[in-house]
């Protein structure tokens, strides 16, 4: 009786280290019975259902890995598609807001000039101060306009209102006397100053020494230029 047990306890070992390896029910029963003439019919009745349950439990392992597998791929794919989905708002967000850009650039446009060659926008409703205009040239892309020669001059006033005064680029806030470009940062490439006196002084007279920025002044039915306060209020034209 010992003798058979001792068979029954190898026989077992056996199919459960066949078991462990990855074999499968007929596998290690197979392996079990190239040994049964050892241990005998009876042997091999006692261990078979201990092998089945085995197996099942390696199938049930299988299983619950291939879950957890499938589950983790599938929270993996949630969290993509969320970020996704996120970054496709992000993007139609965005180009709404560039649409609405180009379309307001478009509107805007269509307030620029042709004269010659040059755009030109030319405020005659709002009046803001010279830094103020400034910022608003450059919110429509372009800037406060820079006459670069007498021809250019002539051209501009040549299509605005004599009766009102407008903001252009020249100013000397870096140095007294030193009128620069505002658009090039370089010393002003045409100076036309109003030629009349003005209590006693000539154009530019820093009057009051707060005088730094340079408009074109209405005088005699004509626009020259003169230096005002950067603080008046006055229209302005903007180039592109």
């Amino acid at each position: 009786m010992l003798k058979t047990i001792s068979k029954m306890r190898s026989t077992f070992l056996l199919a459960v280290l066949a078991i462990a390896s990855g074999y499968t029910e007929s596998s290690a029963c197979q392996a079990a019975q190239e040994d049964e003439h050892n241990c005998g019919s009876y042997c091999f009745t006692v261990v078979k259902p201990i092998l089945r349950h085995i197996d099942k439990l390696h199938n049930q392992v299988s299983s619950f890995e291939e879950r957890r597998n499938t589950q983790d791929l599938t929270a993996k794919y949630s969290d993509v598609m969320t970020k996704l989905t996120a970054l496709e708002a992000g993007l139609a967000d965005h180009e709404q807001r560039l649409l609405a850009t180009e379309q307001k650039l478009t509107d805007q446009n269509k307030n620029f000039v042709n004269i010659g060659s040059v755009r030109y926008f030319i405020e005659e409703k709002l009046k803001m101060n010279w830094f103020a205009a400034r910022y608003r040239c450059q919110e429509l892309g372009a800037h406060l306009l820079s006459i670069q020669n007498e021809a250019e001059y002539k051209a501009i006033i040549a299509k605005l209102n004599r009766e009102r005064e407008y903001w252009i680029d020249i100013n000397d806030l870096a140095q007294e006397g030193l009128f620069l470009s505002d658009t090039t940062g370089r010393p002003a490439a045409y100076l036309n100053w109003d030629p009349i006196e003005w209590n006693g002084h000539f154009q530019p007279d820093n009057r009051d020494n707060v005088e730094h920025c340079v408009h074109l002044f209405h005088r005699n039915l004509s626009l020259q230029m003169n230096d005002a306060d950067c603080r008046f209020e006055l229209n302005f034209i903007c180039e592109i």
